[in-house]
């Protein structure tokens, strides 16, 4: 019955028996007579059997060690060919001295009468036993041979077959049941009956090798095919193909159970790779190309030799055993880049503390401080800078890590994802920032790192949801062109009619215009985080209730910080939330200013009055009581009373928070607009919001 291609199960085919079913006896040119040793070795139970032989163990007296003996069968008459040829075999195998075949001790007569010869003891497993083990799922023994380990034992068994071919000896039947793997890694190659001596392995066979002499399944198939060319190295080359095939496969190339399907499917050819017969194993097609090689029908063509065979599956493992460096490199560099990375988080957190340090240190020092006073504060701005240093010197080496990690494996899939998350938080820092040049350098490093996602990666479209009241009012988004310095909204993309939930936005900086009957229009500013969302609420206030100079801004969430700070780094963004408010189209003048003042007590109006950073004032007050510019601080004393005039129209400076505070109060006191009562309740959610980061730039008492 025929089987499933490449069946590992054992069938009763003996090797020996087949080749001298078809091969004349040895003649017997009679070397030396054998010694009788019977006395030396004590013969033991048997540990094997073939069809025209046993070994047994035996314990040699003289050396005192075991050893394993092979005689003919007990009690069985032998030809005079047969115990010819097995003295031969005994010869042949003790004049091949390599450390992958088998040695042979002593050749003499056993108690019998009869020929046997003393051989190392095996204690292992053949190597057949081995592979049907992994193919019936033994995870043990699949662990401890590994495709690696297999394939290091094939060399040692091309090595052994290369010495016997350069001594002129061909084994004819090399396959996995005669290759026995020892407890501590040696391999032998046994049973080398059938082998024969030839005069030269690379010339075209006569006589005896001729014959079809093996084990079907490693038989090459010029032996089975009448007239054609029989190379004695290649028939060994064929087995050591088929073999490697099994390795590689568990299966064996021809397929078939019985020895006449197993012929008949070698004569046949054709084979598929390992790769696809066993796809399950994941088999390189370097290893396909090397099978079929040795296993080519044609011995002309064929791999010619096992030293050949052997250098290209030494290739292959060392390119293996590279890339598994490398690729263990790159392991060890990407887990470096991620604990360096969390010593980048841990860092942060004292950085914050020690940046906490510094604001606190701040609030207690003023400028005309003593040095003494104001150096806790410097040795905190200096342990700042030092930490805010060290954390971006990790980043760095995080990089160059994670670089190292994919020079050695390009597509590390940690590494590539570890770098890729590096730049877009450099990214969207260089957005944060405003820094448009390095984000383009940060978005080609992206493309050229990741190209096939970059165009998502770097869409980073966020989300916006937007409510008014009343609702069903048409909203409008723009985005912003640059025109001479100035960001200018360019043409809008209709939105429809609020309320609008999760909308895709592109990220970034956008004005949405929101128009209904009845109401005046307002101009909403958002930002819209890479891959994040906004929420927006507006209320439409009704015609005429905004005076004419002055600009609805509607209530929400805005952020404040991300400027450089003095002590190292930027500010961390904050955000702060104020009810809708109107303000002044235009900014406070100094004649505006100047009129608050007018409206003070003298004392008061001293302690209001802006000062340049040398505490110079502004403004002071005229012979004719009203305050004005003041010469020589804001106007050049030789200009002509015309620049004084100018200068009154110039934005107020140099006052502090509280005093602008003071000075919306009184527009809102003398305001009859109810708008306008929440412009003090807003513009002090403002001033609240920013005195910190005010604070922090100006050292105690801040102006804006």
């Amino acid at each position: 019955m025929s089987g499933e291609p490449g069946d590992l199960d054992p069938f009763d085919t003996d090797a020996v028996a087949l080749a001298w079913s078809s091969a004349p006896a040895p003649t017997d040119e009679a070397g030396a007579p054998l010694t009788d040793s019977a006395d030396r070795f004590v013969f033991g139970p048997e540990i094997g059997r073939g069809a025209m032989g046993v070994v047994v163990r035996a314990e040699d007296q003289d050396l005192d060690r075991t050893v394993a003996i092979k005689q003919l069968t007990p009690g069985r008459n032998a030809e005079p060919g047969e115990i010819q040829a097995f003295i031969e075999e005994a010869r042949l195998t003790g004049s091949l001295d390599h450390p992958n075949i088998i040695p042979v001790y002593e050749l003499g007569l056993g108690p019998d009468g009869q020929p046997f010869f003393a051989m190392r003891r095996l204690c292992g497993r053949p190597l057949g036993d081995l592979l049907r083990l992994i193919k019936k799922g033994d995870e043990e023994v699949a662990a401890e041979y590994s495709r690696t380990r297999l394939l290091t034992i094939f060399l040692q068994l091309c090595g052994a077959v290369e010495f016997a071919h350069s001594r002129g000896v061909v084994h004819r039947d090399l396959k996995p049941d005669n290759v026995v793997v020892g407890e501590f890694g040696d391999v032998q190659l046994l049973d080398w009956g059938i082998a024969a001596r030839v005069e030269d392995v690379d010339a075209p066979a006569t006589g005896d090798l001729l014959v079809a002499a093996g084990t079907p399944g490693y038989l090459a198939p010029e032996l089975l095919l009448d007239d054609e060319l029989v190379l004695p190295r290649r028939l060994d080359v064929y087995a050591l193909g088929a073999m490697l095939y099994e390795l590689l496969s568990l299966r064996r190339p021809a397929g078939g159970r019985t020895p006449d399907e197993l012929m008949e499917s070698t004569r046949q050819g054709g084979f598929r790779p390992p790769s696809q017969a066993a796809p399950e194993r994941h088999i390189p097609p370097e290893l396909d190309e090397l099978c079929l090689a040795a296993l080519e029908p044609d011995p002309s063509q064929r791999t010619a030799s096992a030293a050949q065979l052997a250098q290209g599956v030494e290739e292959f493992l060392e390119g293996s055993r590279e890339a598994r460096r490398r690729a263990e490199a790159a392991d060890e560099a990407a887990l470096d880049a991620a604990a360096i990375l969390s010593s980048h988080e841990a860092l942060g957190a004292e950085l914050e503390a020690a940046r906490a340090d510094v604001r606190r240190l701040h609030d207690r020092v003023a400028p005309w401080d003593r040095i003494d006073a104001k150096r806790p504060m410097w040795r905190a701005e200096d342990r700042v800078r030092e930490l805010d240093a060290q954390r971006a010197e990790l980043i760095e080496e995080a990089e160059a890590r994670y670089r190292l990690a994919l020079e050695q494996v390009q597509d590390h899939a940690e590494a590539a994802e570890g770098l890729l998350a590096l730049w877009m938080d450099r990214l969207r820092a260089d957005e944060v920032a405003g820094d448009a040049l390095a984000a383009r350098r940060t978005a080609a490093r992206i493309r050229a790192l990741d190209p096939e996602r970059a165009d998502e990666l770097l869409r980073g479209d966020g989300r916006l949801t937007l409510v008014s009241e009343p609702a069903g009012a048409r909203a409008w988004l723009h985005t912003f062109d640059e025109r001479d310095r100035l960001l200018l909204p360019a043409d809008g993309t209709d939105l429809g009619r609020t309320p609008l939930s999760d909308v895709v936005v592109p990220h970034g900086r956008h004005l949405v215009m929101l128009e209904a009957t009845g109401r005046e229009a307002a101009r909403v500013p958002i930002w819209i985080p890479r891959d994040g969302c906004a929420e927006q609420r507006v209320r439409l206030r009704p015609h005429g209730e905004i005076p004419d100079d002055m600009v609805y801004v509607p209530g929400g969430a805005f952020l404040f910080g991300g400027e450089p700070a003095r002590y190292g780094g930027r500010r961390p963004l904050k955000e702060a939330s104020v009810e809708d408010f109107a303000i002044r189209k235009g900014p406070v003048t100094l004649r505006a200013y100047a009129r608050f003042l007018d409206g003070l007590d003298a004392a008061e109006a001293e302690q209001r009055t802006p000062r340049s950073e040398r505490g110079d004032p502004l403004l002071v007050r005229g012979v004719d009581g009203p305050f004005r510019p003041s010469v020589g601080a804001l106007v050049p004393a030789d200009e002509d009373p015309y620049t004084t005039r100018a200068a009154r129209r110039l934005p107020v400076v140099g006052v502090r928070w509280q005093d602008a505070v003071a000075s919306a109060q009184e527009r809102v006191d003398r305001a009859p607009n109810p708008i306008l009562k929440r412009t003090l309740a807003a513009k002090l959610a403002v001033a609240k919001a920013q005195l910190e980061s005010v604070m922090e730039a100006e050292q105690g008492g801040g102006v804006w």
